[in-house]
């Protein structure tokens, strides 16, 4: 991660593997209410959008995972990044969709959310397999420094 790199942050990083939206990770982050976050960023890992899920199911459970989050931090900017350009983008997907239907979603989730602003993740990085440290998907060292906050908070 590299926001604590860059800056003087203090970096809580709530991510579990395998868990897309599951609000039970944000359970007890009402105690930090008393000194809430100065900014929450979520980010899509770059796996996501793979699973045979159906994007139905997968807004709602964004919806209330973003509703969880809002309801944790009234009043505190959450930028929502959505998934990566990968190289395998045009590839079929098992959920029967490409991966754009998810920064579409995420866009739309946001748009009626106080506080919320989305960052299209498609376009974060340059369309270029040398950015993939396995040429397919997982961000190499340039492309990993520049998804980092400055990425967000520049939109």
């Amino acid at each position: 991660m590299q926001v604590p790199r860059r800056s003087v942050l203090d970096l809580l990083n709530q991510a579990v593997a395998g868990h897309v939206f599951d609000a039970t990770t944000l359970e007890g982050l009402g105690r930090l209410r008393k000194h809430p976050p100065t900014t929450v960023v979520v980010a899509m890992a770059p796996m996501t959008g793979t699973a045979r899920s159906r994007p139905s199911a997968s807004a709602g459970t964004a919806a209330n995972y973003l509703d969880t989050l809002a309801e944790a931090f009234p009043k505190t900017p959450v930028y929502v990044l959505s998934p990566l350009w990968r190289a395998d983008e045009d590839e079929p997907r098992p959920c029967g969709r490409g991966l754009a239907w998810m920064g579409s979603m995420l866009a739309d989730l946001c748009d009626h959310r106080k506080h919320m602003t989305f960052v299209d993740g498609h376009h974060v990085i340059p369309r270029n397999p040398v950015m993939l440290s396995d040429q397919v998907l997982h961000p190499g060292p340039v492309a990993a420094a520049m998804v980092s906050a400055d990425a967000c908070l520049c939109h």
